[in-house]
């Protein structure tokens, strides 16, 4: 994180945009791949109990759950599912970029999201939100 504010008396705050990013890489929280469209959980709170889940494209605007287990994971911001709807306050965005000639990762954007759960067990995208600052 070489951005940070500095300010007078060497006073050094991090910004929004690190803050966000250190929660990304050290709070165990939601990410989603721009490129292949697959959301990761690595906690999911329903019914009291952690559950670490994927959902992947399943057509359109909606996701199927694969990879669905029990887990004793913790994470700084987890995802919590309830009455039929995913509420996930914190998700890191990331976007594939080859960077002389490697693939690597990139940041793109950080976002709060709620699903809901359809009778067919799909979810959808009922809103999202970009987080402040960025």
């Amino acid at each position: 994180m070489n951005y940070c504010k500095v300010f007078p008396n060497h006073d050094v705050t991090l910004s929004r945009m690190d803050a966000y990013a250190a929660r990304a890489f050290y709070g165990n929280t939601a990410q989603y791949s721009n490129d292949t469209r697959i959301a990761q959980f690595p906690v999911v709170i329903a019914g009291g109990r952690r559950y670490v889940a994927s959902l992947e494209p399943a057509g359109g605007n909606r996701w199927r759950v694969t990879g669905l287990r029990r887990t004793r994971e913790n994470s700084v911001l987890p995802a919590r599912y309830a009455n039929g709807t995913l509420t996930v306050p914190f998700v890191a965005v990331y976007q594939e970029q080859d960077v002389a000639g490697r693939t690597q990762n990139n940041l793109v954007a950080f976002y709060s999201a709620n699903l809901r759960r359809g009778r067919d067990g799909l979810f959808t995208l009922i809103s999202y939100r970009l987080l402040p600052g960025q």
